[in-house]
């Protein structure tokens, strides 16, 4: 970037000086207050970003100018130059000649040598002591005097010959350099700062930078916001002045860093982190940076939501078929229940669609926008049901993620947690979920920070939880915590009136999917009324695709198929009755013995309604052998 730079010259400027610089703009003045004027004129249009003067004017300008003022002084070779020009002009020779100068290291004999007239050197600190000076000149008759426009002025005045000690090209250079110079190092300095400011700025917590003594040095938008105070007021103001009551700030030498300090500012709560600027072994101040407890509130929040952007609930009370007193009923008390928040406990048997009422109760609440987050607490082995629960910390045990993991009941923050089969999950865990229920709070394992939560709990269970806790096999106190209000949701073959409108809705969603044309007789209706369907609303929806598929592929005739499904379902049901440990039978085929066990497994799972603790204590398994048997 090219500096615009000004030269101001003291007199009238010869040609061939203001042609050797004609690359820069060279202004002559015949004194101070001319060469005032012209510098600031220069410095209102823009035109100057620096001045190049003669020492005692540049001293001068300074008190007017803003910008950079740059002194140049004549070396030897300039004061040389002017003395013999003097000497052949004035037509003085072998006499005196009076040297008026500022620069006071001037060594006078290193210029005696070259001139004929005997030298005089004669220095000033201020414009003022000129006068003086040219009497004491005056009075030693001496009658060729060579210095500045002021100097030149006077000596006219006393009818001296004077000549202006004139600068060269080269020393104008070297000032013209030095004033470039100090230019770029402005120019990067701005430039350094004005990225710290927008740094500063951007930051969205409060930045306070101070020295030694506890004064404000540097400070950004949000500072001024948090102590609603203005620019004039925090720069060099004594911090302790906004942070009152703060034992730490009042001597940052002997102040190591501190964090998550949490205080009261303006009727708002803040942590304020401390931290001690070291240079050189040496405290020289300290910085402050204060939180918002609110943001940071907002990111967690963020974050969550961020995190649990997949765990959203798609049904809705609509998508719960039926017109039957049963059901009815069910879905109105249902939607009573999504107006509170208390924990709502869903009992029936499998397939009878307890997750789609624990998605419908949050759509219909005033969380319907926050995180659905279901879990299925018998699809997991219980050595790890813990960590998706809770979450756990970097390094909590081996094979933990490097940056740890988040649990459920975080994800569900602001939102609903449903528990599946909430019967399935084992004692200890029982007492951590009545601890979250009560506090309201989580902690990751291996952590040691209390994580608030704020989250609506719905469970569910296929077995009889009354009947478990008098069994204890189920927390007392969990019971009654889980049990505030209650669903027991009916099983198909209690509803039969609904299965005609349910089979029509499963048939006009299948057809769209297999695009064709499937229906069911009257008479096939009437079959599928008559059976009570063990695996409920499920196995009412497995039959049906079952049914369009075979229908559109083979064209079979479907009054024979419904009634030949319903026949062996019936002979399975005579077969596969209730089994208690040591009693009852089950048939199951020849096969290598991994598919024989996971045959006997799943019709034991059957016959239990899906209820896996059932089988764990029918078999004498484990829950990670059953899951893994089944996987």
């Amino acid at each position: 970037m090219h500096s615009k730079i000004a030269v101001i010259i003291g007199g009238h400027l010869s040609p061939h000086f203001k042609e050797a610089v004609n690359h820069l703009p060279v202004y002559g003045s015949e004194d101070i207050a001319a060469a005032i004027k012209t510098s600031l004129e220069l410095e209102a249009k823009g035109e100057a970003q620096a001045i190049v003067a003669p020492r005692l004017t540049a001293i001068e300008l300074r008190k007017h100018l803003r910008i950079p003022v740059i002194h140049a002084e004549p070396s030897y070779f300039d004061l040389l130059d002017t003395l013999k020009y003097a000497e052949e002009h004035s037509g003085i020779t072998d006499s005196k000649i009076a040297l008026v100068i500022y620069r006071r290291d001037l060594q006078a004999a290193r210029l005696q040598r070259f001139i004929k007239n005997k030298l005089f050197t004669y220095f000033y600190e201020y414009d003022s002591d000129i006068k003086t000076i040219i009497e004491e000149v005056k009075a030693q008759h001496i009658h060729l005097v060579v210095g500045g426009t002021t100097t030149l002025s006077l000596a006219a005045d006393f009818g001296m010959h004077c000549y202006l000690a004139r600068m060269g090209i080269e020393t104008i250079n070297t000032a013209v350099e030095r004033a470039q110079d100090i230019l770029s190092f402005d120019r990067r300095m701005t430039e350094q700062n004005e990225r710290l400011r927008i740094v500063l700025n951007s930051v969205p917590d409060g930045v306070i930078v101070t020295d030694q003594h506890n004064l404000i040095k540097e400070f950004n938008v949000k500072a001024s916001e948090i102590f609603k105070a203005k620019a004039d007021k925090l720069m060099d103001y004594n911090v302790t002045n906004y942070l009152k009551n703060i034992e730490l700030v009042r001597n940052p030498p002997k102040a190591s860093r501190t964090d998550d300090l949490l205080i009261d500012i303006n009727d708002s709560k803040f942590f304020i982190n401390q931290k001690p600027i070291v240079v050189n072994r040496n405290n020289i101040g300290m910085i402050y940076l204060l939180q918002e407890v609110m943001h940071i509130e907002k990111l967690e929040h963020a974050y969550r939501k961020a995190r649990t952007s997949g765990f959203t609930a798609k049904y809705t009370f609509a998508n719960i078929i039926g017109e039957s007193p049963q059901i009815t009923q069910i879905v109105e008390k249902a939607k009573a229940f999504a107006r509170v928040d208390s924990t709502i406990l869903i009992e029936g048997e499998t397939g009878t669609g307890k997750e789609i009422f624990a998605q419908s109760i949050h759509n219909f609440s005033q969380r319907q926008n926050g995180p659905f987050v279901a879990l299925n607490c018998a699809a997991i082995p219980e050595n790890l049901l813990e960590s998706e629960l809770f979450g756990y910390e970097a390094g909590a045990f081996t094979g933990a993620r490097k940056g740890g993991h988040i649990g459920m009941f975080e994800l569900a923050h602001n939102g609903t947690i449903f528990l599946d089969e909430i019967n399935q999950i084992p004692l200890n865990l029982q007492a951590r979920i009545l601890r979250v229920l009560q506090e309201k709070q989580v902690m990751r394992i291996g952590g040691e920070r209390i994580i608030p939560i704020n989250v609506r709990i719905i469970t569910s269970s296929n077995q009889n939880l009354r009947k478990l806790v008098i069994e204890n096999k189920f927390r007392e106190d969990l019971y009654y915590r889980l049990n505030i209000l209650n669903l027991n949701l009916p099983a198909l073959k209690n509803r039969k009136s609904d299965i005609p409108l349910l089979v029509k809705h499963f048939i006009g969603i299948l057809v769209k999917s297999y695009n064709c044309k499937v229906s069911f007789s009257k008479d096939a209706i009437r079959l599928l009324s008559e059976y009570d369907w063990p695996g409920n609303i499920r196995e009412l929806i497995n039959f049906v695709e079952r049914y369009v598929v075979i229908y559109s592929q083979l064209n079979l005739d479907g009054y024979a198929y419904t009634k030949d499904f319903i026949e062996q379902g019936k002979a399975y049901g005579q077969q596969m009755e209730a089994i208690v440990p040591g009693q009852g039978q089950i048939t199951i085929n020849i096969a290598p013995l991994e598919d024989m066990e996971k045959e006997i497994i799943e019709k034991i799972l059957y016959m239990q309604n899906g209820n896996k603790k059932s089988v764990l204590d029918i078999l004498k398994i484990s829950r990670t052998t059953l899951w893994k048997k089944l996987k």
